[in-house]
């Protein structure tokens, strides 16, 4: 049979009207949502239910709803709409799709979730009383009539893989028998739904009676599964249906994630709130996998017709008159359940009219019977003079008995409207250590066959579009030469309008110049951009486990982890960080914090300045998480170190901050040695975050000599004997000028042998020579006084050295030989600056150790 139908649209305005995301109760419910929640179950477990035989009801374990996360610290508001209300301790939800047929989400196989060990429950919810008021709900007295016991064969089917990434999480069961008077929900079977469809979550959210979410919609739809958008959805929803209020199909099944119930602290009264719009966790995100790889396995209940394609029918008017999609067909079948007695229906359009529209059905209602072939329908579209506009009418089709819609079939017209699509559409997020920063480019392409002109703007000046705050791109019409364009955009200036260490935020947004004839007003782009911090990191290039120490040896040889930092622009270190992952391969695998009392770890910065970090000790709590990293392309979990100066300090003698100050761009070293019992734990990367100084911040340059000798004693008749000389390297930054320099030279202190710098300042003289060759003798055999003098360690041939450093500052500590620091203010100091160290008469016990330059830039 071919039916026609004519569809005439003049003018029939589409508004789109997103509700506030909210729980209403069962006895708030409009009749359509009552429907919908008539079919919704709450699933107890067999262990917390309890049979009363003289009474023939049931029990479910329960309490109040009255601490937030049954915490007696966290009270829930005595005001709050949910304060009181009773609560099951353990369940989840399922909805009929059949007279004895149920969904719901198990997560997971079988093996772990079978439906005999729950029963159903139906009508544990709030109904109005005769006063207008919504009553309670008795967990104590359930009807055993309403109690369903799925027998030991109700597990059906379920698509639910373990493993699998976005596997759907359904599971298709029986009851122990068909629950009367309830219209099962239909899921959809075929097409897919519109972006913005209102939709509903019905269920028992936090296992409380029945709730129905209103305010979600489709956000998005993905290969792997919708993305709900606005959703209320709290633990306990698992398995409540997803449900299109406008196409009258199940769309999804909540499944996660679901994060917990959103309350929030009202510090004044001192308890927990979900707010003026009842709690709701807000689910923006993939709920679960398609239904489409799950419906075949549950076949249609006897009143469901068959409606294909059950999917929007879009017009768009050309800009030479003509109408896309003028004619269409739909075919209408029967379900394979569907009994001998005919059904009636008629097809009917529904819309906002305006105006004349005209819908022609020739031969009126039609039967559908089980032994009736598919019924076909032409419907012939046409659209009146609207130069803009966006419209919508909807073919419904509806029993004629009662006039309840059964399906819709949306048709969507367009008449000289614009479009634009810009990706990638997702936020621009990025942390960067030093300019150049990256940029991103924004392909703007036009889908419609009318012009668009666009405007592309910055809100913020450190983001440019096309180098400027803002620019105008003309899109011409889809196919034809110019339809797409690029757009760049580029972080500027950064330093200038965000602080070093500091995240800011921007928007990008494209709008259309004429926004009224626009399908799209606006498209946001959010920016967030952290200036001066960057993680870089080092990968194993074998996942070797670590080398074992050979006898006689505490340590085996050393796994070096590269780190490599030298694409960024010159930069002075203001503080690192340091992580540390090792790969756990099978049952033998060791964690981080299994071998750290068998490791030790040494950093060494580009300059040469290297820091024992860790040396066998015992992590204490937080010190120690997890993470993954690519093994041979695939995502692998790692145990991690976390080292941090402020939250998780190095337990060893040198702390990370031995490298603020330091030159940072080069190759960083990470070296890593196991001692016996590590060979089940391999070292597979390392991960540093860098933090970059302010151009005005204090650089530190260091050296140590090549090799670790006593001063030289002067020769006969001379004051001093020849220099041991340290060349400190303050090359590797771009020009500058000094504006402040410090000194600090140390000394090998070993006591009764060698002269610590309290010791050896009355015997050595000190000179320090810029890269320009001016020279200043800073200290002549001198008595220091205390303030001059600190002890420190340095790390050297393989070992930490105690080392007594005389420190010399203008400011606290100054010079006592003759010139002052000052000296070299304003002079060059970009290239090798050299310290001159001499030893008088009775030096010979005296062994510079290191010299260390800290020097500010003139900005």
């Amino acid at each position: 049979m071919k039916k026609s139908l004519f569809l005439c649209l003049s003018a029939c305005a589409c508004v789109a009207h997103a509700q506030t995301p909210q729980m209403r109760e069962y006895c708030e419910a409009t009749p359509e949502e009552r429907k919908v929640a008539d079919a919704v179950g709450f699933m107890a477990q067999v262990g917390e239910m309890t049979f009363n035989s003289l009474t023939n009801t049931y029990s479910i374990h329960a309490r109040p709803f009255n601490y937030n996360n049954d915490t007696p610290s966290m009270p829930i508001c005595t005001d709050e709409p949910l304060y009181g209300q009773i609560y099951a301790y353990w369940g989840r939800t399922a909805f009929l799709v059949g007279p004895d047929r149920m969904v719901t989400a198990p997560h997971g196989p079988k093996s772990t979730f079978d439906p005999k060990d729950f029963r159903v429950v139906f009508g544990l919810r709030r109904e109005r009383l005769p006063n207008g008021s919504c009553g309670a709900v008795n967990f104590d007295a359930i009807p055993a009539a309403n109690v369903y016991s799925p027998p030991v064969d109700s597990h059906l089917y379920t698509s639910f893989v373990s493993g699998e990434m976005n596997t759907p999480d359904y599971l298709y069961f029986k009851l122990d028998r068909p629950v009367p008077g309830v219209k099962p929900l239909t899921l959809r079977r075929s097409g897919a739904p519109d972006l913005g469809d209102p939709l509903i979550l019905v269920g028992h959210p936090a296992r409380l009676p029945l709730k129905i979410g209103i305010g979600g919609y489709v956000n998005a739809i993905t290969p792997n599964g919708l993305d709900v958008g606005h959703a209320p959805a709290w633990n306990g929803n698992s398995g409540s249906p997803i449900y299109n209020v406008r196409k009258k199909v199940v769309e999804s099944v909540a499944a996660g994630p679901i994060t917990g119930v959103g309350l929030t602290l009202d510090t004044t009264a001192n308890c927990w709130r979900t707010g003026p719009d009842i709690g709701a966790e807000i689910l923006s995100q993939l709920n679960n996998g398609p239904i489409s790889r799950f419906v075949d396995h549950v076949p249609p209940a006897a009143h469901e017709i068959l409606v294909s394609p059950r999917a929007t029918v879009n017009h768009v008017k050309l800009p030479n008159g003509t109408l896309t999609n003028a004619t269409t067909t739909f075919t209408v079948s029967p379900s394979p359940n569907a009994g001998s007695t005919p059904q009636s229906f008629r097809v009917q359009s529904f819309g906002h009219v305006e105006g004349p529209q005209t819908i022609v059905i020739p031969s009126g209602a039609f039967t559908v019977a089980a032994s009736d072939a598919p019924k076909t329908f032409t419907v012939d579209a046409s659209a009146g003079t609207a130069n803009c506009g966006s419209y919508q009418s909807d073919l419904r089709i509806v029993r004629a008995d009662t006039g309840e819609t059964v399906d819709v079939i949306p048709h969507r017209f367009e008449l000289g409207m614009t479009d634009f699509a810009a990706t990638p559409s997702d936020a621009w997020t990025l942390s960067k250590l030093t300019a150049p920063h990256p940029t991103r480019t924004l392909a703007l392409s036009n889908p419609n066959p009318v012009a668009v002109t666009l405007d592309v703007a910055s809100s913020k000046p450190w983001v440019t579009v096309n180098g400027g705050a803002s620019t105008t791109v003309s899109l011409a019409a889809v196919g034809t030469t110019g339809s797409t364009a690029n757009v760049t955009l580029a972080i500027a200036n950064a330093d200038t309008h965000i602080a070093l260490g500091a995240t800011a935020t921007a928007q990008v947004t494209i709008t259309p110049t004429n926004a009224g004839c626009s399908l799209r007003q606006a498209q946001t782009m959010p920016v967030s951009f952290t200036n001066g911090i960057q993680p870089f990191y080092g990968l194993s290039t074998t996942f070797a486990a670590f080398p074992q120490p050979t006898s006689g040896q505490t340590f085996g040889a050393v796994v070096e982890l590269p780190v490599d930092l030298s694409g960024e622009a010159p930069f002075n270190v203001a503080d690192v960080d340091l992580n540390l992952g090792f790969y756990r391969e099978g049952p033998m695998g060791v964690p981080a914090d299994q071998i750290d009392t068998l490791l030790r770890v040494v950093l060494v910065a580009p300059d040469g300045t290297s820091a024992m970090l860790w040396d066998r000790a015992d992590a204490p709590a937080g010190y120690v998480d997890s993470s993954t990293v690519l093994v041979d392309n695939t995502p692998t979990p790692i145990s991690r170190l976390k080292l941090d100066d402020a939250t998780t300090p190095p337990i060893a003698p040198q702390r990370l901050a031995v490298f603020n100050g330091r030159a940072g761009k080069g190759v960083w070293k990470v070296r890593l040695y196991g001692m016996a019992g590590t060979q089940y734990a391999i070292p597979a990367s390392a991960q540093l975050v860098v933090r970059r100084a302010a151009a005005t911040s204090p650089m530190v340059f260091s050296a140590v000599p090549a090799f670790v000798n006593t001063l030289a004693a002067p020769a006969a008749g001379q004051t001093f004997g020849a220099p041991t000389e340290l060349s400190i390297d303050a090359g590797t930054m771009p020009a500058f000028t000094v504006a402040d320099v410090n000194l600090d030279v140390g000394f090998y202190n070993e006591s009764g042998l060698f002269y610590g710098a309290d010791l050896a300042d009355t015997i050595v003289k000190l000179e320090l020579v810029a890269p320009d060759n001016t020279t200043a003798v800073l200290w002549d055999r001198n008595n220091s006084t205390s303030a001059y003098v600190a002890n420190e360690t340095i790390y050297y041939d393989n070992g930490v050295v105690p080392m007594s450093v005389l420190k010399l500052d203008d400011a606290t500590t100054a010079p006592l030989g003759g010139g002052l620091l000052s000296a070299f203010n304003g002079h060059a100091g970009a290239g090798t600056w050299k310290v001159r160290i001499y030893g008088a008469a009775g030096a010979g016990n005296v062994v510079p150790q290191a010299a260390r330059l800290s020097i500010v830039r003139t900005p």
